[in-house]
């Protein structure tokens, strides 16, 4: 699996990225994911597509930042991103930003959370108005809805606590609360919170490393849904050496500042929401259409026994509509200074072109995952036996000069439940059935493929 990020298109996305890169170790690509959630969340809100006459799809981008825990920069990137929230909330309360330590649904609940707020908030305002306050027996007044819900950038530093197939139960409570969450309702009505049904809009960005990913990816999370609502963007290591903080006399970020301003502003100006499907040129649809058409195409005759092509097609069917947001919002990051109201927004084929790309490579990202965690196994052993041919595949050891040793086999295909113990017993299982040559070395043994 590669960690190189996709290509960044032009307009505020580069820019976004270019910036932050500054005096950094990290190339542009490493700022990719939080470029995206900003987009998602300052004109997500305004945007909808319809699919039929009465389902609607809210905008919001689900980035999945995978990345080695200490070389991605994710506090670089997310440095960046609260700074653009606070200037967007020094003008108006458009944009929150909630950094999630523990994960629980009632705790989401509650924290996202604005309607309660909201009209605790206007029965005070009744109580102070100049007549007097409100009668005891007065009734309580209406729960306050905001025409255009909140937009909140939600941050799970670790993911991977629910990132699990059968976890803990309150694992999965939070995987169901935030299949919700995503599609934009919010409610709870438990003994511990109590929280009015309302419209949410929420963008978020989970962190995690690639070795975990593929530890606790399985196929069954993709039946649930839970994992095809992230889009996957690989975090590249850092490519330059920066022993001591370089400050450069000014934040470089201040120069986006009035991009930044442009695009909320842009946001707010005529009416509540836009159908995206009005703002597509016919050139973009037809190209959407193709590359939809193909994917149906390749899965029409898919064989169920095939577990990682069945994958790839659950994957499809739930991030086929991740390529329209894209699309939408990087159209929004590149016209942005050209337009001075959505409704003039007009997405391309460059833009459908791209999309299409991320989401692609998202899919392989996961099935390539899921293919070297030998998740198509149906035993257990099966998989750990699946991890060590990968491996030895993967590294060319095919004769005694390219073979590897057992440490290194055991270091690449152990993780999650599967310990040195295991790798080893499942080397042995490879020897009894010829599929690998294994040598006496001095205190060690070497393997490759027979």
């Amino acid at each position: 699996m590669s960690l190189a990020p996709p290509p960044i298109p032009e307009g505020f996305l580069a820019r976004w990225c270019s910036t932050l890169s500054e005096s950094s170790e990290s190339p542009p690509g490493a700022f990719l994911p939080t470029g995206l959630a900003l987009l998602s969340a300052i004109v997500g809100p305004r945007l909808v597509m319809r699919w039929g006459v009465s389902h609607e799809e809210r905008m919001n981008l689900w980035i999945l930042n995978v990345g080695m825990s200490a070389l991605a920069r994710k506090t670089s990137g997310l440095s960046g991103l609260r700074t653009a929230v606070k200037w967007i909330r020094d003008d108006d309360d458009l944009i929150r930003l909630l950094s999630v330590a523990r994960i629980s649904d009632a705790g989401l609940v509650a924290s996202l959370d604005v309607v309660s707020d909201d009209t605790a908030k206007a029965a005070k305002d009744a109580d102070d108005f100049p007549t007097g306050p409100k009668s005891k027996n007065a009734p309580e007044p209406d729960p306050v809805h905001r025409a255009v819900p909140l937009s909140w950038i939600t941050v799970f530093n670790e993911v991977a606590p629910i990132w699990k197939e059968d976890g803990a139960g309150w694992a999965m409570d939070a995987q169901r609360a935030l299949l919700a969450i995503y599609d934009g309702q919010l409610s709870s009505t438990t003994k511990a919170t109590h929280v009015p049904a309302q419209d949410c809009f929420v963008t978020a960005i989970g962190n995690i490393p690639p070795g975990v990913l593929r530890d606790q990816t399985t196929l069954g999370m993709l039946s649930s849904g839970f994992v095809g609502r992230w889009l996957v963007v690989p975090t590249p290591a850092p490519t330059e050496v920066v022993s001591f903080p370089m400050p450069n006399g000014a934040d470089p970020l201040n120069h986006l500042r009035e991009e930044i301003d442009q695009l909320a502003h842009l946001a707010k100006r005529g009416g509540n929401r836009h159908v995206v499907n009005d703002l597509w040129t016919e050139d973009a649809k037809y190209l959407r259409h193709e590359w939809y058409a193909g994917h149906c195409a390749t899965y029409e005759h898919l064989s169920p026994d095939d577990a990682l092509a069945v994958a790839g097609a659950e994957l499809f069917g739930r991030l086929q509509a991740t390529a329209v947001k894209v699309a939408t919002l990087i159209a929004v990051g590149r016209m942005a200074d050209q337009i001075n109201h959505l409704s003039e927004l007009r997405v391309t084929v460059d833009d459908v072109h791209w999309a299409s790309q991320v989401i692609d490579a998202s899919i392989v990202y996961v099935t390539d995952t899921l293919r070297e965690a030998g998740a198509e196994s149906s035993s257990a052993a099966g998989k750990v036996e699946g991890r060590v041919l990968r491996y030895l595949d993967k590294t060319g050891a095919i004769s005694e000069s390219t073979s590897r040793v057992i440490r290194d086999i055991s270091n690449a295909a152990k993780g999650g439940n599967v310990s040195h113990r295991d790798v080893v017993g499942s080397i042995d299982a490879l020897f009894q059935s010829e599929q690998i040559v294994v040598v006496d070395a001095g205190k060690t043994r070497r393997v490759w493929l027979a």
